[in-house]
């Protein structure tokens, strides 16, 4: 049963959107995103806003870090910003459930597993369950 559940709808920092602008910025696809990222240290980059984000970036690429060191860094800037401006950290169960498009990529569920030391479940049906929790907080009683 679900007790909580937070989104972030202020800023793209936490977002699919985002992560999927810098895939193909870096020409890279969404498909091989999670293969290319899961297992790679990566630099620490900004959580703060994409502006910061993506700055830090470039400057990884020029520093002469890996596409897949940067690939990685931005799924762990992106589980920064939703921990520390979406969610509160303290009130997160030990069940958690990751719903939305962006649980496909396993590399960003791994990034979450390891900030928050827990496992993450996702349904095979993680790309539809927001909208049907949607519909249903929208559908009209009888």
């Amino acid at each position: 049963m679900v007790t909580s559940s937070v989104m972030n709808n202020v800023c793209a920092a936490g977002t699919g959107s985002f992560i999927e602008e810098q895939a193909v910025k870096l020409g890279v696809s969404l498909s091989d995103y999670a293969g290319r990222a899961i297992n790679t240290p990566s630099p620490v980059s900004s959580d703060r806003c994409t502006v910061f984000m993506e700055r830090d970036i470039n400057n990884y690429l020029t520093e002469g870090y890996t596409v897949d060191e940067v690939l990685a860094s931005v799924l762990h800037s992106v589980c920064e910003n939703y921990l520390t401006k979406v969610a509160v950290e303290a009130s997160i169960g030990q069940s958690v459930c990751f719903q939305g498009a962006t649980a496909r990529n396993q590399a960003l569920v791994a990034a979450f597993e390891h900030r928050l030391n827990k496992p993450i479940f996702v349904s095979q049906f993680c790309h539809l369950t927001g909208a049907l929790a949607a519909r249903s907080f929208w559908r009209k009683p009888p």
